[in-house]
Parts: C-alpha cells; sequence; structure tokens
C-alpha cells in the first residue's frame, strides 16, 4: 500500500503524527509521535525514545496504524501496517543517522518500521 503524492506531502509538513498500537487483548494506546521519517511510499520509521508501551504493544501485536490531518482542508489521513522492531542493524543504523541521532549517546532505544498495507 503505497502513501499517494497528497498524503506524503501533508506527512512531510506535519511535525507531530498519532502512533496507535494495541495489546494482545486488544487494549488501545495512542502516542504523539514527533520522531518519524517516511522512508519510502511504503514505511514510515517511528523512532523508540520513550516508547515504552507502544514497544510492548507491538512486541505482542505487531500492527499499528498512523494518523495525521491537513486543519486548513479538513482532511485525516489513516494508515496501517505491520511493525518490526529494530534496536540495531541496517534499518537501527540508517533509522538513527536519519534522525540525527547516532552515536553512542543517542537517546535512541529503536526504531518501528510500519510497513503499509492498509489506508
Amino acid at each position: 500500500m503505497a502513501i499517494d503524492k497528497s498524503a506524503r506531502n501533508q506527512l512531510e509538513s506535519q511535525v507531530t503524527i498519532i502512533l496507535g498500537t494495541a495489546s494482545k487483548t486488544g487494549e488501545p494506546n495512542l502516542a504523539p509521535i514527533a520522531l518519524y521519517w517516511l522512508r519510502d511510499e511504503n514505511a514510515i520509521i517511528i523512532g523508540d525514545m520513550y516508547l515504552r508501551t507502544a514497544k510492548d504493544n507491538i512486541l505482542e501485536n505487531p500492527r499499528a496504524q498512523v494518523c495525521f490531518w491537513d486543519e486548513a482542508n479538513h482532511k485525516t489521513f489513516k494508515f496501517s501496517g505491520s511493525v518490526t522492531y529494530h534496536t540495531d542493524g541496517p534499518e537501527f543504523d540508517t533509522a538513527a543517522e536519519q534522525f540525527g541521532l547516532s552515536g553512542d549517546t543517542s537517546d535512541l532505544k529503536g526504531v518501528m518500521v510500519i510497513s503499509l498495507d492498509q489506508d
């Protein structure tokens, strides 16, 4: 599922997006996210610095949804997908560099890669 140009432009201009996750029992959790990156039209990367509940949720239920909006035009965008969590390796290193958080002193604990498969 690719993010279209309109949604991509809006996402790239957002300061904060909302990350939605749920526990394996269905308990929902929403978190405001400022540390994110649209890797390509099929994946959003979320940086984990303080996302304990969201991390716990995706480790037991690896699905998530992101929501962001165009306030001026009263339009909301929602995208869902499967999630993988990385604390090292190429996904982590590339995201850390993109976020400007690479190095031993970074507070970046991990990254969530949301592979989009529905809107």
